[in-house]
């Protein structure tokens, strides 16, 4: 009987035997893993007063999510109050990520063509905009409303440092129909627009700079050269990049209106300003 038992497998066996000893350089071969996508940065700023109050108020019923690639406008938090999409909330109220020492942080995204589409806190998608993400430029989108009535901006410009120059990009998202100007250091900029309205913006616009300074910067209305409606001051240094952005309403501006959304009165106070950010 040990005979017979013996015969039976020995074959089955030797089978196995010769197969897995045929797998074993299989399974020892190296495996190169796929490459991972490539990503570029992005960054959001909020500069809507709508937007700012909503995620002040007390009726707010979720974040005003930034939905990539997606048209989910009922997308909320997942279990661990994590989420897969920028947003601005209580914590990242006017940026998203934060801004440090004036210097945008950056939200990792793959590299490629994508739809943003930013929803207020009840679902709405207010802006729609494409974009192309590359590894080599950041990405700034910029958000801003008059009277309810958002609008959005994207920037990836292109700045090639030199050793006697900075750039200087110009931004202004200040509703109405107010225009403006800047002076620096006392100093109407000859390299930058005379006068700006709502909605106007630059590139990175090259001005000669031999040494680190510091810029005092003013903004006037141009029917009021007397009074600077906001100020800021930017320590810059050649070779860096730098965006200067108008936002909040001015004091001329109309004391309300009807949100084209609610149909709310919206009352307004008097929030100028003018913000710099650190790029390059």
């Amino acid at each position: 009987m040990i005979v017979y038992i013996r015969k039976k497998f020995l074959l089955p066996l030797l089978a196995f035997c010769l197969l897995a000893g045929s797998l074993l350089p299989a399974c020892n071969k190296e495996i190169t893993p796929l490459p991972e996508p490539e990503r570029g940065n992005i960054f959001f700023y909020n500069a809507s007063g709508a937007l700012l109050g909503e995620l002040t108020s007390p009726n707010r019923r979720k974040a005003n999510f930034i939905l990539i690639d997606s048209q989910d406008s009922n997308y909320v938090w997942d279990a661990d109050h994590v989420s897969k999409h920028p947003y601005f909330d209580g914590r990242y109220i006017t940026s998203y990520p934060q801004i440090i020492n004036d210097w945008p942080t950056f939200f990792p995204m793959q590299t490629g063509t994508h739809t943003l589409r930013l929803t207020d806190s009840s679902g709405t998608i207010l802006t729609t905009d494409n974009i192309i993400i590359d590894k080599k430029n950041q990405a700034l989108v910029f958000y801003g409303d008059s009277c309810g009535i958002f609008r959005s901006l994207v920037t990836t410009d292109i700045f090639t440092p030199t050793d006697s120059q900075i750039g200087m990009r110009l931004i202004n998202l200040s509703p109405g129909d107010g225009k403006y100007f800047l002076t620096i250091n006392k100093k109407i900029p000859a390299e930058l627009p005379a006068a700006t309205h709502y909605g106007d913006h630059t590139g990175f616009v090259p001005m000669n700079i031999i040494r680190q300074d510091t810029f005092s910067i003013k903004v006037f209305s141009t029917s009021d050269s007397s009074n600077a409606l906001s100020r800021t001051s930017l320590i810059v240094a050649p070779g860096h990049a730098y965006t200067l952005l108008m936002s909040g309403y001015p004091d001329n501006h109309a004391a309300s209106y009807k949100d084209p959304r609610t149909g709310e009165m919206i009352y307004l106070q008097t929030t100028f300003t003018i913000k710099a950010l650190k790029n390059y």
